[in-house]
This record gives C-alpha cells, structure tokens and sequence, in this order.
C-alpha cells in the first residue's frame, strides 16, 4: 500500500551553527508509526506523531511503498533537513553529520568509507552534486549518489554507493543483490513524475551503476535491503539541491518542484 505523510521541523542553533535542539511532528498515513531518537548528538530532541484527523484528506505530500514506508519517510524527512541545516551553516554536508556522530563508530564508518567510495572530496563542476543520506533503525545504511541536472540529457544519476550494515547470518552476496536492486526500484517510483521525453535520460534506458559494501554488525534488525532504499530519496535530493539550487520538499520528484 502507499502511504503519504507530511512533517514539521524546526531546529535551534547555537552560535558556532550546530543544532542544540529539535522539535519535530509528523503524520504518516494510513497509520502513524512511532519516532526513534535521533543518531545526531543533538542534546534536546521532541519528537512526536500526530494522529491525523479521519474526516480530513489525506497529507498531499508524496508517497512510500514496502519494505518499509516508514522508515523511508522519516530518512526523506531527517536527512533532507539535516542537510539544509549544513549549507544554511556554510558547512560541508558530510563533516556537518560526523561533527554529530562522533559517539556512533558505526555511523562515522558506513559515511566515510562511502564518501572515500565516491570521491566526496574531488572538485565539484556546476550542474553536478553529490547527494548524502543515512537512514537507521534497526542498522544503519548510507548512501551517497552523483548527480547531474541541465544539459540534453536533463537528470541523470551517474553512480550510487551504497555502504550498509548487515547481520552475521546475512548472506553477504545476496544482501548486496538485494540492495542494489531495492535503490533501483526507489529511484524508479521517487522519478515517477519526471516522464522524460524519448531522448532524455531514464534509469530504465541507462541504469546507473551501484556500489553496495556491506559491513559485518550483531544488532542488525532490519534487513539491508530495506535500509539502502531508505536512503535513496534524501541522498537524490540532496543532490539535486546541489544541482539546481531547489529543494525538494515533496516527492515523487518531477520537472515543477
């Protein structure tokens, strides 16, 4: 089933740019799933649910499907603001996120093996970005994606890695498999509302290449799969902030927002 959702954030910081509180509220339909504490050492963290009303429509903000609608909302949600909140700073998203982890070794591994993986640090050209996202519960994934927007081929994703966590009995090629292929089919319903015309770039026509790296974790609950597809939508926009100097609130993304 689909499920839409819809959230409010707000975030206080301190003189220096980092977030020393968050407040957030959120719907997601048909159900409301309960929040999780943040990964980010923000020391003031309030956040809650909302049940929606029965006799109102539904939020219009988007739509998830399985694995895992809410877990896929909530990395939309945390990492999209997460990410305004380093450029509104003047950081660099990547350092902005492991000045928070310093406490999370998982955390500060998974983002800076995947970072290394697709040449975070290289120079950037205008039109292109590199998109970052993680998305926990359960384990952890992250994904950073490379991104180019304007030109004949309009959007086109170039390359996608994947770094994620995965339980000793998982077997490795197959959770690998699983993930790749989980990214694909997020990135094929988040473009939903581009329809290209014949010539233009689609992930149909041209399929990005995907790295996927697994990383040995005891406490893994949730399967890999489900955690990288998590992480497709924020790691897309924030990329596509980078090339067009819009954000994407609302998804699936198309050619007005």
């Amino acid at each position: 089933p689909e499920s839409s959702g819809a959230t409010d954030l707000h975030a206080l910081l301190d003189t220096d740019g980092w977030p020393v509180a968050w407040w957030q509220r959120f719907v997601l339909g048909p159900s409301s799933w309960p929040a999780w504490a943040l990964p980010y050492a923000i020391e003031h963290q309030s956040m809650h649910a909302l049940e929606a009303d029965p006799g109102t429509s539904a939020p219009k903000t988007g739509f998830s499907r399985p694995q895992a609608p809410h877990l896929k909302q909530h990395a939309f949600y945390i990492e999209s603001f997460m990410d305004e909140l380093a450029h509104a700073t003047g950081r660099d998203p990547l350092a902005y996120r492991l000045g928070l982890l310093e406490a999370r070794p998982v955390h500060t591994r998974l983002l800076q093996h995947a970072a290394q993986r697709i040449g975070w640090s290289r120079s950037r050209v205008p039109g292109r970005g590199l998109g970052l996202a993680l998305a926990g519960a359960g384990g952890v994934a992250v994904q950073v994606m490379d991104v180019s927007a304007g030109g004949a081929d309009g959007l086109r994703i170039h390359r996608v890695v994947v770094a994620v966590t995965c339980a000793p009995s998982e077997d490795r090629v197959t959770a690998q498999a699983m993930a790749a292929a989980s990214v694909r089919a997020s990135l094929k319903v988040a473009l939903e509302g581009l329809r290209p015309g014949p010539s233009a770039w689609h992930p149909d026509r041209d399929p990005p290449e995907i790295v996927v790296d697994c990383f040995e974790q005891e406490d893994v609950v949730t399967p890999a799969p489900e955690r990288a597809a998590a992480a497709t939508l924020p790691a897309l926009c924030n990329a596509l902030f980078l090339c067009t100097g819009q954000r994407v609130r609302e998804w699936p993304v198309s050619a007005g927002r």
